[in-house]
């Protein structure tokens, strides 16, 4: 029997060490940072080379081809950028960005998991999903559930504003339970 989104998003956490900086939740999807998309990139061991595959004379428009590697598997992706769906001065860059997000999360299989890079569409940035402040009730939940559903509390953890030790401590709960 196969691993539920849960376990393999928990599975996910542990092997690249993200940390809540490095994801956020969109109100259906999990959401990489660049920092996250790195982490994974860095742990599964995915080369990627870029090129050009075309670009305006007035650099507004930009298409990269990313090729990537990871041990036996290799797979191409692009990312694009235009006045559409990009409000920053720098297009190729943007254009980069979505190539690495897109390259990564298919060799390491995650958008079947719902995981997508923060690059990849403006609604998926963090300023546009704000993480909530926590309550009290709430916190002494995700800290009592650390024990049982370490994986969810990980998920949690991204959808809130703590502290730092309110993230020290469900972190430690969470690895004791692991």
């Amino acid at each position: 029997m196969g691993k539920t989104k849960s376990q393999v998003l928990n599975d996910l956490f542990k092997k690249c060490n993200l940390t809540s900086e490095d994801v956020h939740k969109h109100k259906f999807y999990t959401i990489l940072t660049r920092s996250g998309i790195e982490k994974v990139q860095a742990s599964y061991g995915i080369d990627v080379n870029f090129s050009i595959s075309h670009l305006s004379e007035d650099h507004k428009f930009c298409l990269i081809k990313a090729v990537g590697v990871m041990g036996e598997s290799q797979t191409e992706t692009f990312g694009e950028a235009s006045p559409s769906n990009n409000q920053n001065a720098y297009p190729v860059a943007m254009a980069e960005k979505r190539a690495l997000s897109r390259i990564v999360l298919k060799l390491a299989g995650l958008y079947s998991q719902g995981v997508f890079g923060e690059d990849e569409a403006p609604d998926f940035s963090a300023a546009k999903n704000p993480k909530r402040d926590i309550d009290d009730k709430t916190y002494d939940a995700m800290l009592k559930a650390a024990a049982t559903h370490p994986e969810r509390v990980l998920e949690a953890m991204a959808k809130y504003n703590l502290s730092e030790d309110q993230s020290s401590e469900l972190k430690h709960a969470v690895q004791k339970s692991i």
